[in-house]
């Protein structure tokens, strides 16, 4: 009896196109894995920019606190070029429960790629008068 050892090329071709499927999905996890990170690095950055916007207003006097002055604040020239077509508003309004009180929104928007929806991040505060309602005096 005359035995072959080894494979036949069917079982060869078999396993090579098994290898293929494989490796074909296995790349496409990675790209995908890729472009998550992307987008939250891009999340990350622009909650930092949002951040920091926010913090400017916050150091801002009371009374300078008007949407002509707020109006100005842009994102950092690092942000500007990391996040594409970024841009940063801050919107101001007075609160309605308390007259002292100011609700500030500071939300930064960019578009992570051509044929994406654009991503946004919000952050909303309120600010508060230090002095006393006239009626308190």
């Amino acid at each position: 009896m005359d035995k072959q050892r080894g494979f036949t090329l069917i079982e060869a071709l078999v396993s090579c196109l098994l290898l293929a499927v494989l490796t074909t999905l296995c790349l496409e996890l990675v790209g995908a894995s890729m472009a998550q990170r992307k987008a939250a690095a891009l999340r990350e950055i622009a909650l930092q920019e949002a951040a920091s916007a926010m913090e400017r207003v916050a150091a801002t006097r009371w009374e300078d606190l008007t949407p002509a002055v707020l109006g100005k604040i842009a994102l950092s020239r690092e942000g500007a070029a990391a996040l594409p077509d970024g841009v940063v508003t801050v919107q101001l309004q007075p609160s309605e429960e308390t007259p002292l009180a100011k609700q500030i929104t500071v939300e930064v928007r960019w578009a992570p790629a051509r044929g994406k929806p654009a991503q946004r991040v919000r952050l909303v505060a309120f600010r508060y008068s230090v002095s006393k309602p006239a009626e308190d005096r």
